[in-house]
């Protein structure tokens, strides 16, 4: 389903939502499989209430628009694609497959979404960040001060939802009007 297909991928680094604050990851209901398998209940992962500090975006390749209006915060780098299950540190995302689980972690995946199955999209690999521009504004990260929250973070780069865990994206197999879900591995 996925040729001549493109996906857009935004998320807020303004906004401080790592480790404590886990709105985007919606209730599920138990399937019981061995698998840890779950269904998503309906309704949930609406754009209008799931993906509110992210948003995921699937269209056609060929009515993508280049915007020359938008200043850019992230720098240019090559990501090297794999189509494998094969765990390489050299290859930060990996498109479809089955999921890379870390060993000190559940293996819980959505089965279902109002009725659609749901595969494996990507998978991006543990320690991967985007390195910002230098003029552009740093990522935010929580300070547990009352009086001042949140400070910007010291490293020249965006993380990916999580700075040091697996992240995953799932998405519904039938090609029309497909609903995106994400969830986080980590050891801590």
């Amino acid at each position: 389903m996925w040729a001549g297909k493109s996906l857009a991928f935004f998320y807020c680094i303004c906004t401080y939502h790592k480790h404590d604050d886990m709105q985007q990851f919606p209730p599920a209901i138990q399937t019981g499989t061995k698998d840890d398998l779950f269904n998503i209940p309906d309704g949930e992962i609406s754009p209008k209430t799931y993906q509110t500090l992210f948003r995921a975006i699937f269209f056609d390749t060929t009515e993508g628009v280049l915007r020359e209006d938008y200043e850019e915060k992230v720098a240019y780098q090559r990501i090297d694609w794999k189509t494998s299950r094969k765990k390489d540190k050299k290859t930060p995302i990996i498109i479809g497959g089955d999921a890379i689980w870390s060993a000190n972690y559940g293996k819980e995946r959505p089965a279902t979404y109002e009725g659609k199955a749901m595969e494996l999209i990507l998978q991006v690999a543990d320690y991967f960040n985007f390195e910002k521009l230098d003029d552009a504004p740093p990522e935010m990260e929580k300070t547990y001060q009352k009086d001042n929250p949140f400070r910007p973070r010291k490293e020249n780069n965006y993380t990916f939802f999580f700075d040091f865990n697996r992240v995953f994206l799932w998405g519904t197999v039938e090609p029309e009007n497909p609903s995106f879900w994400l969830n986080v591995q980590n050891d801590i």
